[in-house]
């Protein structure tokens, strides 16, 4: 899931949330299981508080329809949940304690937002920057032998692509559930990116780690995502990695950084940075035992 590069052009389609609320009361119990679910694609678990009382901890999970869920967890139970559905474009609220189903529904309205590409062009169509040639030595073994060929070069380039976004987070959230959901679906936030974003802006505004119904004012928060697309050329084909670097800032101010898939900076081959010239030839040239950067050029 990425955050902005959904978009096809630099008009990022907002998430804006209605004010009407749908309350529906049931049996629930609050022992739900979380054993391993095939549509889980991804995971993550942060430790809101350990001490006497007890464990709790937010956990976020993404799944293979695009959807995610956010879960208190204390001492094993589970206490509420937020879960995301992007398809009916509605957020869930679970409180298990007291038996109760909220749900918040969202419409979209299209803003512009800013786009900084270096070849000023969408994404689908960017241009790339020549990084310069990487030549390798490519191991091989057989029948207990190892072979070693090259050197094999390949060219190099990369595209950088900036998107900018702005969002308003005023509102009243039921607890730190609540506050990721509403930022993994303003932002097509991943939970691993979407969990350590709320409880950094919760630590910021000095929001209790067991707080409920607290309310946030208008406070609006910045993402920046810069998304690096690295090409790797020799002959008549080509491989590609790509990661993205997401900024985020409340009121101006840095709050967190995140990294999703494989992200390099642009000066990364200049730097002679092995890794990512590794990663391109494992790309270009699968199924070598080692892969040894010969020269650059």
């Amino acid at each position: 899931m990425k955050l902005l590069k959904r978009l096809t052009s630099c008009v990022l389609i907002f998430t804006v949330f209605l004010a009407t609320q749908s309350v529906t009361f049931a049996s629930i119990g609050n022992k739900v299981s979380l054993s391993a679910n095939s549509n889980v694609i991804n995971s993550v678990e942060a430790t809101i508080s350990d001490n006497a009382n007890g464990k709790v901890v937010l956990r976020g999970e993404d799944y293979s329809n695009g959807d995610a869920c956010f879960y208190m967890i204390k001492n094993g139970e589970i206490l509420s949940s937020s879960y995301v559905d992007r398809d009916k474009m509605i957020n869930i609220h679970t409180d298990y304690i007291k038996n109760v189903v909220t749900e918040e529904s969202y419409a979209n309205v299209q803003v512009m937002t800013t786009s900084n590409a270096e070849s000023a062009l969408p994404l689908a169509t960017t241009s790339y920057v020549s990084a310069g040639k990487v030549g390798y030595l490519l191991y091989r073994v057989t029948q207990g032998e190892t072979f070693k060929y090259g050197p094999s070069y390949l060219k190099i380039q990369y595209s950088k692509d900036s998107f900018n976004t702005r969002y308003d987070i005023k509102g009243k959230y039921k607890d730190q559930t609540a506050l990721a959901a509403r930022l993994a679906s303003l932002f097509l936030l991943t939970s691993n990116i979407a969990i350590p974003l709320t409880l950094e802006i919760l630590d910021q505004l000095g929001v209790l780690e067991s707080a409920i119904n607290f309310i946030i004012g208008t406070k609006y928060v910045k993402a920046t995502q810069t998304v690096m697309t690295w090409r790797a050329e020799g002959g008549t084909s080509s491989q590609k990695i790509e990661g993205s670097k997401y900024v985020f800032t409340m009121d101006g101010s840095s709050i967190h950084t995140d990294y999703e898939g494989d992200y390099y900076a642009s000066n990364s081959i200049a730097n002679k940075n092995k890794t990512l010239a590794i990663k391109l030839a494992k790309k270009y040239f699968p199924g070598y035992s080692k892969y040894e950067v010969y020269s650059w050029s």
